[in-house]
């Protein structure tokens, strides 16, 4: 369950005038950034993100452009707990997740007139949200761990040695905390592409790193994910 205070940081938010600035769990100030950052240069492919919304979403989201904020937090709270949680996986702690989920629910109001419908609703949300995430954790750095791309060339083009996580006594418990131990550029791309469901073509551009740098820090983190645990498991 989402925590009460992330609601009312919502709430606060849609009040009018309030859009641009709020005041974010960790105490930081989060500002909208961007719409040229938010939709950068990443098409989702359709087999992986069509989906019809139902006639309610159809209606929430035409009420949320009319500003109705009724229909804006109805929509928010239909989306917020799965979205924290691709927040957590990404971010890897609780007060750094609410931040993210807290911008990027007001890049997404901010931006609603930009949503053409193409893909489901939640679909371009999840991807305002990723998008959000990379974006504070590359003010981090957090990506320097990554390879170069000729050395990230020659591990893609080796055999990927087998890390079956499928394998063995280990339950979703065991796996998510193995994961949240994952540095944080391993972490990201795991998630993506284990979690999300993202191939290393759309985490390439997603991530702006070549893909074989994307296959190489996936299979290096599901090795160390099998090793953790097996750690938890002896």
């Amino acid at each position: 369950m989402l925590p009460a205070a992330i609601h009312m940081t919502f709430l606060s938010a849609l009040m009018p005038g309030n859009f641009s600035i709020l005041q974010g769990k960790s105490g930081k100030t989060l500002s909208r950034c961007n719409p040229s950052v938010i939709f950068r240069s990443f098409t989702p492919k359709p087999h992986k993100l069509q989906g019809t919304d139902t006639a309610e979403i159809v209606d929430l989201v035409d009420r949320s452009l009319t500003n109705e904020r009724a229909a804006q937090f109805a929509l928010y709270q239909r989306y917020s707990r799965a979205l924290f949680n691709v927040c957590l996986r990404l971010m890897g702690n609780h007060a750094d997740a609410e931040d993210m989920l807290q911008e990027a629910f007001i890049d997404a109001f901010s931006n609603l007139h930009r949503y053409h419908r193409e893909v489901a609703l939640g679909a371009w949300l999840k991807r305002i949200t990723i998008n959000r995430c990379l974006k504070q954790l590359d003010k981090r750095k957090v990506f320097t761990e990554f390879l170069d791309e000729e050395k990230a060339e020659r591990m893609a083009g080796a055999e990927e040695p087998a890390h079956n996580i499928e394998e063995g006594p280990f339950n979703m418990d065991m796996i998510r905390k193995a994961i949240d131990t994952l540095p944080d550029g391993y972490r990201v791309v795991f998630s993506l592409y284990a979690v999300e469901g993202y191939d290393h073509e759309e985490i390439a551009q997603i991530m702006n790193i070549s893909e074989s740098t994307s296959k190489s820090q996936y299979h290096r983190a599901k090795a160390r994910v099998r090793a953790i645990l097996e750690a938890m498991a002896a």
